[in-house]
């Protein structure tokens, strides 16, 4: 089921068919070749049409989906519609999947619980810090900058988006100095740490760096998840390295930071969240992200919390970035009431 917000010259109701049967069995003129069972059969169910907020909710038969095939999703429900003549503003709110469709992906292969039982932390936030400057360091320097934010009581340290296989600074060289180090670290603080490697390429790249993580002791990765891909993450969790895999949303605001048109950070979380990368800690980074990007809307949306008697520092990070709060209509229904 998806929830798309929509504008559009046409009616809403007219409006939300195109985008019915463009996102499945139509196209923009009539079909010879449609016949009425499979019409019947595969056509999606426009079951909620909101006129004042322009919100259009569809569901899909499961049929019109491949297993295990998240590029083939996309290219349906978030593919050709955002072309269409007869849209204005569309933008995919939301996603929600039946069990058997997430049951055909992996998932997170450790999760925010994994995390923890590595690091053996239970009672307390983990705490980290990402290296700056984002590039320009060399491996050595970028060990030792890890080392002393490990000593002063930091749990996890991790390379920036844009860092890889640079000339001044080589994957290879950076991970053997970077875990050397965090052996000394973790035998004076007597607690375990992790140091992310941004292993972000072309998927034989991804793996071939992920591997020399692994063998040389490492325990996490990351990729850069937009660029790379969500097909490239799911390849990636499919080889089962035993390693925490962080996915990093660099690039999300192209499509998510327009409240009109394109995807909510909450559709690209959920889509991220099938494809392995731990979704409790995709929620709270998100929050993190919007209320930074987003801060005067965040503020007004705390305060409100408040006043209903909820610190910001308590609140649902799941709850606040969907539809009654972080979306357009949410959140003027939201400072109407403060």
């Amino acid at each position: 089921m998806t929830v798309y917000y929509l504008e559009s010259d046409l009616p809403l109701s007219e409006a939300a068919v195109k985008i019915a049967e463009e996102s499945s069995i139509g196209t923009w003129t009539d079909l010879a070749t449609l016949n009425k069972k499979t019409q019947a059969k595969l056509g999606p169910k426009i079951y909620c049409l909101e006129t004042k907020n322009r919100i259009v909710k569809i569901a899909y038969p499961l049929d019109l989906f491949e297993l295990g095939n998240i590029a083939q999703l996309l290219s349906a429900l978030a593919g050709n519609i955002f072309s269409m003549k007869v849209i204005k503003n569309l933008r995919l709110l939301d996603i929600q999947f039946p069990q058997k469709y997430l049951n055909s992906f992996l998932g997170p292969a450790f999760g925010i619980q994994g995390v923890r039982n590595y690091l053996r932390i239970y009672n307390r936030p983990l705490i980290g810090s990402i290296i700056k400057p984002k590039v320009g360091l060399s491996a050595k320097e970028q060990a030792k900058l890890s080392y002393n934010i490990w000593l002063n009581g930091i749990d996890l340290v991790k390379d920036d988006e844009n860092l890889t296989d640079m000339r001044f600074n080589r994957f290879s060289d950076r991970v053997r100095e970077v875990l050397k180090l965090k052996k000394i670290a973790e035998a004076k603080t007597k607690s375990k740490k992790v140091y992310v490697f941004n292993i972000t390429g072309p998927a034989d790249l991804m793996l071939n760096r992920a591997k020399v993580v692994k063998k040389l002791g490492g325990r996490a990765v990351m990729i850069d998840i937009v660029s790379c891909g969500l097909d490239n993450a799911q390849f990636l969790r499919k080889q089962n390295l035993g390693l925490i895999l962080h996915g990093h949303r660099a690039g999300h605001s192209m499509f998510t930071k327009n409240p009109r048109h394109g995807m909510a950070m909450l559709g690209l979380l959920e889509l991220m969240a099938s494809q392995g990368v731990s979704e409790q800690d995709m929620w709270k980074t998100a929050l993190v992200v919007n209320s930074y990007w987003f801060s005067d809307a965040y503020i007004t949306i705390a305060i409100y919390m408040k006043n209903k008697g909820i610190e910001w520092k308590d609140v649902n990070s799941e709850e606040i970035l969907g539809i009654n709060y972080s979306s357009t209509q949410g959140y003027k229904s939201v400072s109407s009431q403060i």
